[in-house]
């Protein structure tokens, strides 16, 4: 490795360390509070389908997809809702949580650092 390369790799280790730095906090607070919204709507399904305690824990570790409880909550959903007037609330509030699940998984799988690389370089 030459001179050139070993800092060119040097400079992308600190970057590297430098983004968790300011990342980490930030992107923990948002876990922990989509945590809540995944348990909100977990709580939301259990509701519906008139279970608690275990039985609504096995449902849980069912269904460890958010997009798949999102489903499941929005058919439920749609059932009890026989008022036209909550169906058109109820598919926003769909939309919203697809969304914030679309951003969600974005913020935690995508790859930050080689996102930040290639902006800087």
């Amino acid at each position: 490795m030459t001179d050139s390369q070993h800092e060119q790799e040097t400079k992308m280790i600190q970057l590297r360390f430098s983004l968790f730095r300011q990342i980490k906090e930030p992107l923990g607070a948002f876990v922990i509070h989509f945590a809540d919204l995944e348990s909100s709507v977990t709580g939301a399904i259990n509701a519906l389908m008139g279970v608690h305690g275990p039985i609504g824990k096995a449902l849980e570790d069912l269904m460890p997809n958010f997009f798949s409880r999102i489903e499941l909550f929005h058919n439920l959903a749609m059932m009890h809702a026989t008022h036209p007037e909550l169906q058109k609330p109820l598919s926003k509030i769909i939309s919203r949580l697809q969304k914030a699940n679309v951003t969600r998984n974005n913020y935690v799988h995508n790859s930050w650092i080689t996102a930040t690389i290639n902006e800087d370089y």
